[in-house]
């Protein structure tokens, strides 16, 4: 996410470049994680060439001294490659 997008309101920080169909599980999953929960999500993005990616959102809340949820930490990471080789290896396999 750029840093301009980082200082922004919150939904534009979030849902920047996430393709519409994907956004609500995006906005559930992160909405259980800030209860104490985790993030494990593969979803779309699409970059500013137009370019879809896929990518995989990783994280977990912590916590403030006095119990509140402070932010979300986590790792966002392109599987792009990952998905296409496994689409991929499906078509081999539905040909044999």
């Amino acid at each position: 996410i750029p840093p301009d997008r980082l200082l922004g309101p919150r939904e534009d920080r979030l849902d920047a470049g996430v393709i519409p169909g994907d956004r609500e599980r995006l906005r559930a999953s992160l909405a259980a994680a800030a209860r104490g929960g985790s993030v494990d999500l593969e979803y779309r993005v699409q970059r500013p060439d137009g370019e879809v990616r896929w990518v995989r959102d990783q994280g977990f809340a912590r916590a403030a001294l006095d119990g509140a949820t402070a932010v979300l930490e986590g790792v966002i990471t392109d599987v792009t490659d990952r998905r296409r080789a496994a689409e991929s290896a499906r078509r081999e396999h539905d040909l044999l």
